[in-house]
């Protein structure tokens, strides 16, 4: 069987070897009318998963380079996106 060694001499074996856990990123998406996306991020601050300021600005969705984002969801006129990034310990 192998055994690892420590610095400090201790052995430990591959089977109580837990590997560190690893930090991802995943972004979520809110695409809707403004208030109705403003209400989705109330819920989700009221659930504890996230607080409404880490949320981006609501962006307005068919202008400027956000069309592009707009054509690809099916998004309506007047209509925002608005972004959060959480960081997951991934073990």
């Amino acid at each position: 069987m192998y055994h690892q060694s420590s610095p400090s001499g201790a052995t430990a074996s591959p089977e109580s070897f837990t590997p560190a856990p690893r930090r991802e990123e995943v972004r979520h998406l809110l695409i809707g009318p403004a208030p109705a996306v403003e209400r989705t991020i109330r819920i989700l601050h009221l659930l504890g998963y996230a607080e409404p300021n880490d949320w981006s600005r609501p962006i307005p969705l068919g202008e400027g380079g956000a069309a592009a984002l707009a054509a690809l969801f099916g998004a309506q006129p007047g209509e925002v996106i608005r972004v959060l990034t959480k960081h997951l310990l991934i073990e």
